[in-house]
């Protein structure tokens, strides 16, 4: 999950499925909030929900968009998700636990 060694891993409980780090941008070096929720929605489905905010500054020139989507994109591709295809559970599983 790192993303070149400037996220610190805060807070993770498997069991709650959340996981907290503290992003450091890479220019101003300001310090950002991420926060992502696993879960499951009401159709039985996996459901990723991911929220950045800035701990000082209020413009962020697109910064937390970014990260979200880059994150997503590399979820995606590590999971072998794409539109309207269902990943079969048991083969997440695998791949869970080989990261």
């Amino acid at each position: 999950m790192e993303e070149n060694g400037r996220w610190t891993v805060l807070q993770a409980d498997d069991l709650l499925g959340f996981i907290r780090v503290r992003c450091t941008t890479m220019v101003f070096r300001f310090e950002d909030d991420l926060e992502i929720r696993i879960g499951l929605d009401q159709h039985g489905l996996t459901r990723v929900d991911i929220r950045s905010r800035s701990r000082k500054t209020r413009a962020t020139l697109g910064t937390h968009a970014r990260r979200v989507g880059r994150f997503l994109h590399k979820l995606d591709r590590a999971i072998g998700a794409g539109p309207g295809k269902i990943l079969d559970p048991r083969e997440t599983a695998r791949l869970t636990r080989q990261a």
